[in-house]
C-alpha cells in the first residue's frame, strides 16, 4: 500500500501534465475504512514520506506547487493526529516547506520553534525574520512593503538567488554563455551560498558551475562547460544522481567518470536517499547486480523508499 502511495506521488511530482490534475489525491479514498488510530499511524507514514520525498527528490518546474497540493489535501487530517511539535519535527530539515505549513496556519510558530529557528547555524533565522522576530522583540519588525516582496518572492521560489544560478537552473544556455563571456566569469567559479537556498544537499556546498548544472540536469550548459575543457570529476556522479537526468548519467559512463572510490554503494544510496527509483534500479543491475541489498536496508528505511 505504501509503495502504492509512493508511486502515486512521484508520478503525480514528476509529470508536468498532472499539474492541473489532483484527482490521484481527490479520488483516493484509502483513509476512508481505516479506524482511528490506523489512520493516525498510517498518516504519519505518509507524511514522512513526503518530508523525505521533499529534502531530497528532484524538483521539477512546479515540485512545491504539487507538495503544497497533497499537504493541503491532508490539512484536516494533519491538524488532528499530529502535535504542532510532532508536524515541526518532521519538516523542520526544508525551510521551503516550513515557510508553507506557517503560512497556511498547518504550523504555529510558538516560542521553543522561533527559539530553535534562531539558534540553527543554516541561515534559518534570516529566512524566518519577519515571523520570529516579535519573539526576541517588543514589537514587529518595520518592514519595507516592497523589500518584502521581493524578499517573499525569493523564500517562496526556494532556491540560490544569484543571477547565474538561474540560468542554469533553466538550463538557459545561450543567457548563460554572454554572462560568462560579459563578466569574464571563470568557468571553475564555485557557487557561493544563499539564504534562500532550500536544497538540502546544497545547503553547506559551494559547487561549481558544472556540478550545479549536473544537479538540476542541465544538460546544454553541461555540454557547454565540457566542450571548455571544464573537468569532469567523481563528484559528479552524486549531484547527476539529483539531477533525474539519464543522459547526463550515461555521458559520464561514456567519459570513464567513476564514482569516488570507484564504489557505486554510495549512489546507490543517494538514489534510494532521492527516491529515483529507475536510477536506483539501473545502478542496482548494472553495478551491483551481485550485491546483498539488506547490506542498505539502514538507508533503504530511513528514506522511507518503499520500492526497495
Amino acid at each position: 500500500e505504501m509503495k502504492n502511495i509512493q508511486n502515486m506521488f512521484l508520478d503525480f511530482i514528476d509529470n508536468d501534465e498532472n499539474m492541473q490534475n489532483s484527482c490521484i489525491l481527490t479520488n483516493y479514498k484509502y483513509f476512508e475504512n481505516l479506524n482511528t488510530q490506523e489512520k493516525c499511524n498510517k498518516l504519519v507514514e505518509i507524511i514522512y514520506l513526503i518530508s523525505k520525498i521533499i529534502d531530497n527528490h528532484h524538483r521539477t518546474t512546479d515540485f512545491f506547487s504539487k507538495i503544497e497540493q497533497i499537504i493541503s489535501h491532508f490539512k484536516k487530517d494533519i491538524k488532528q493526529n499530529l502535535s504542532n511539535s510532532e508536524l515541526f519535527n518532521i519538516f523542520c530539515h526544508n525551510k521551503r516547506i516550513l515557510l508553507f505549513l506557517f503560512k497556511e496556519g498547518i504550523l504555529t510558530i510558538d516560542e521553543s520553534i522561533a527559539f530553535w529557528l534562531s539558534e540553527d547555524n543554516t541561515n534559518y533565522y534570516d529566512y524566518f525574520a519577519y515571523e520570529i522576530i516579535s519573539f526576541f522583540n517588543n514589537e514587529p519588525i518595520n518592514k519595507n512593503e516592497e523589500n518584502f516582496i521581493i524578499f517573499d518572492q525569493k523564500r517562496k521560489i526556494g532556491e540560490n538567488d544569484n543571477y547565474i544560478c538561474n540560468l542554469i537552473r533553466n538550463d538557459h544556455v545561450e543567457d548563460f554563455i554572454a554572462y560568462v563571456n560579459r563578466t569574464n566569469l571563470s568557468l571553475l567559479t564555485v557557487i557561493r551560498p544563499s539564504i534562500f537556498e532550500t536544497n538540502q544537499f546544497l545547503i553547506d556546498k559551494e559547487p561549481t558551475l558544472i556540478e550545479y548544472s549536473v544537479f538540476f540536469g542541465s544538460i546544454q550548459i553541461f555540454r557547454y562547460l565540457q566542450m571548455n575543457k571544464v573537468q569532469l570529476t567523481s563528484s559528479l556522479w552524486i549531484y547527476a544522481i539529483h539531477g533525474q537526468n539519464p543522459e547526463l548519467i550515461h555521458l559520464l559512463e561514456e567519459n570513464n567518470v567513476k564514482p569516488n572510490g570507484n564504489s557505486y554503494n554510495e549512489c546507490f544510496i543517494e538514489s534510494i536517499k532521492c527516491n529515483h527509483t529507475d536510477i536506483a534500479t539501473y545502478i542496482q543491475n548494472n553495478y551491483l547486480p551481485f550485491q546483498d541489498l539488506s547490506e542498505f536496508s539502514d538507508d533503504i528505511i530511513k528514506y522511507r523508499n518503499y520500492n526497495f
